[in-house]
């Protein structure tokens, strides 16, 4: 007859000790070795009959299982538990996910960069007039330019601020930025090109006015249709407006503006990834914990493959912190490591005109995790795309109000799952934050929604 302590062990289940774990592994790998296949955790878990949080939970030892669990995963893989499997433990609730983080100060992409902005935001108010980022998609462009706008608001120069992605760049668009929407309207609503040119160069001579402009392409194209815009920016980036600052965001600086960030008063900064140690510190303002060797291996190689871009170790952190790996990083490498078996032949010392193009490695991985998205939930996924329509920042409610057909509950754990995930940008406002996808996310969430059927009279 049963003691009444292993009754009680019985009872309670627990959780794997090493040798438990050892075995349990190395018949998983065999059978993965027997069909010349990877298995992802939802296969592996179906064939036990349990859910993927549980079984990451129980070959990992993250979390105390019932035996009824424990023993549908020994005998799924041919194998009979033992009470020397595993331990007895108190059943606990286990959280599909890691909580929610805090982003009303999202700032993780400045990891590593303080140095930077603070001697930026000292050349500015000197003798720097000009400052240009460049770099791939998410590598922190916008970031940096925003968070070095915010650092000068204090000082004497008024900023104004344009992004081509929420808005066509125009002289209209300054003014409206520089005067508010009705004193622009007024003054270059019916001005002819010459006018507009003549009272943009008077905005920029009479006031000590900052110009912050993100997605400059157009701006910087020899092409740009608004050309009284254009030649406002270039009087202020050759120096020709004394009082004026400026500074842009733009993925590439063209062949004609070489000239110009080679004088003594402009600073050009092509941006490059973060180091693994810097990424590690990023993880870890994520609620991920790299305690294992494998971890930090694993978050090299993800390093190195995307160059250590944040917009990538964003988006994948995201996905470790949520449903079924609930933080796991071991977990996430056993399905989604072959998407990083490449060949990577750049190190941290590569320059950045040196490494290869992995703009469409980042575009590959944004596509992946949105699949992954779709599937695991549904309802956040939706309201994802129905947010990426709007390329303007928003607060919470409008975002839930983009569900509102569905119960309060539904829409406030789709909106979590989106920030549990680390969908979305957060920009601090006056009253609270605001919520928009990234940029080069929400290109990619557009052109994968169908198109709309024409309207029919």
């Amino acid at each position: 007859m049963p003691s009444p302590a292993a009754r009680r062990k019985s009872e309670a289940g627990g959780v794997l000790t090493a040798a438990g774990c050892q075995r349990l592994q190395a018949a998983v790998e065999q059978d993965c070795a027997r069909t010349s296949q990877r298995p992802s955790f939802d296969k592996i878990a179906a064939r036990a009959q349990l859910s993927a949080d549980v079984a990451i939970a129980i070959l990992y030892q993250q979390a105390p299982a019932r035996r009824s669990e424990l023993q549908a995963f020994f005998s799924a893989f041919q194998l009979e538990l033992t009470d020397g499997d595993y331990q007895a433990a108190e059943l606990e609730a286990m959280p599909k996910s890691l909580p929610a983080r805090d982003l009303d100060a999202d700032l993780q992409q400045l990891q590593g960069r303080q140095a930077l902005l603070a001697d930026l935001a000292a050349a500015l108010q000197s003798d720097c007039r000009l400052v240009i980022f460049t770099g791939m998609p998410g590598i922190g462009k916008s970031t940096l330019l925003w968070e070095l706008q915010r650092r000068l608001a204090a000082t004497q120069w008024r900023w104004v601020r344009l992004d081509a992605d929420q808005q066509p760049l125009s002289a209209i668009a300054f003014a409206r930025a520089w005067l508010g929407d009705a004193a622009a309207n007024a003054c270059l609503g019916k001005a002819g090109e010459m006018a507009r040119t003549a009272l943009l160069a008077k905005a920029v001579e009479r006031e000590a006015i900052g110009l912050a402009v993100d997605t400059a392409e157009q701006v910087l194209a020899d092409t740009q249709p608004e050309a009284s815009l254009q030649e406002s920016v270039l009087k202020i980036a050759r120096a020709e407006q004394p009082q004026a600052r400026l500074a842009i965001a733009t993925p590439h600086l063209p062949a004609a503006w070489q000239v110009i960030v080679a004088q003594p008063w402009a600073r050009w900064i092509p941006l490059t990834g973060l180091s693994t140690a810097e990424a590690a510190a990023l993880f870890q303002t994520w609620g991920l914990e790299l305690t294992a060797s494998t971890d930090q291996q694993c978050l090299a190689t993800i390093v190195s493959v995307y160059q250590g871009n944040p917009l990538a170790l964003k988006l994948i952190a995201g996905e470790i912190r949520a449903y079924p790996y609930g933080g796991n990083l071991r977990a996430y490498w056993h399905d989604c490591g072959a998407e990083y078996e490449l060949e990577v032949d750049d190190d941290e010392t590569t320059t950045a005109a040196a490494r290869p193009n992995r703009t469409p490695w980042l575009r590959a991985l944004v596509e992946n995790a949105l699949r992954r998205l779709e599937r695991h939930d549904p309802l956040a996924y939706q309201l994802l795309c129905l947010g990426a329509v709007n390329p303007r920042p928003s607060a919470a409610a409008p975002w839930q109000f983009l569900i509102g057909d569905l119960p309060e509950a539904r829409q406030q754990q789709a909106w979590q799952a989106l920030r549990q995930r680390l969908w979305l940008e957060a920009s601090p406002a006056d009253q609270g934050s605001l919520y928009r996808v990234p940029s080069f996310v929400r290109r990619i969430v557009l052109d994968q929604l169908p198109p709309l059927a024409p309207e029919h009279s």
